[in-house]
């Protein structure tokens, strides 16, 4: 849930999007956890995502700084949020890996730069990683995922891709998963985005 920063949503968007996850309280799937991208600088802020309902908190090292970013992960912590930590270069990077990130987030750059910065994590027990990359249909979104992400971002781009295409998030959604080739498949099928009938983690029956 995006806040806080220029083209985001309101200040009670986190509130708004606990609220219609509850909605699925008992059922299944059941409620999504939440997670706050607010330009975080400050203890009370993180204390506020949290009481709100927040899961976890993006963290950008960018803003904070290294020494800045381990006190709020320390913070983050104590309240039982999980940090994300949002890097944009290869400094941020290594710093973000001394402070011991679980989960790192990659923005602000191109997939090229994104696809380095990859390569320079730790072999073996390194952190999840996210994209934070725009992305104009599915196969960019397949770019990302191979790449080696092992997670993405999608809120903007996927809006912009359901108002071009006139398609539900669904759909998107359902294609991103889907197990395409950017070398060999034939892609998306504009205003459809049918991709193979099998799915990353299941299989259509």
């Amino acid at each position: 849930v995006l806040t806080s920063c220029e083209g985001a949503l309101s200040e009670q968007a986190l509130t708004a999007t606990i609220s219609e996850q509850e909605t699925a309280r008992g059922n299944f799937p059941s409620p999504l956890p939440a997670i706050s991208r607010a330009l975080f600088v400050d203890d009370l802020q993180l204390a506020e995502a949290k009481a709100d309902g927040a899961s976890a908190a993006v963290l950008s090292l960018a803003l904070n700084g290294k020494e800045k970013t381990g006190e709020l992960m320390a913070t983050a912590a104590d309240l039982g949020l999980e940090s994300i930590v949002r890097v944009c270069d290869s400094e941020q990077l290594a710093a973000a890996i001394e402070l011991d990130a679980k989960i790192v987030v990659i923005g602000d750059c191109s997939l090229v730069e994104a696809s380095a910065l990859l390569d320079a994590m730790p072999a073996s027990d390194g952190p999840v990683t996210v994209s934070d990359l725009a992305f104009l249909d599915v196969r960019g979104a397949w770019k990302v995922r191979d790449a080696g992400f092992n997670a993405m971002f999608v809120g903007k781009s996927l809006l912009e891709v359901c108002v071009r295409d006139r398609v539900p998030p669904t759909a998107i959604c359902k294609a991103i998963l889907s197990k395409g080739s950017v070398k060999y498949g034939l892609g998306m099928q504009k205003g459809r985005l049918e991709g193979s009938k099998e799915f990353l983690g299941s299989l259509s029956m």
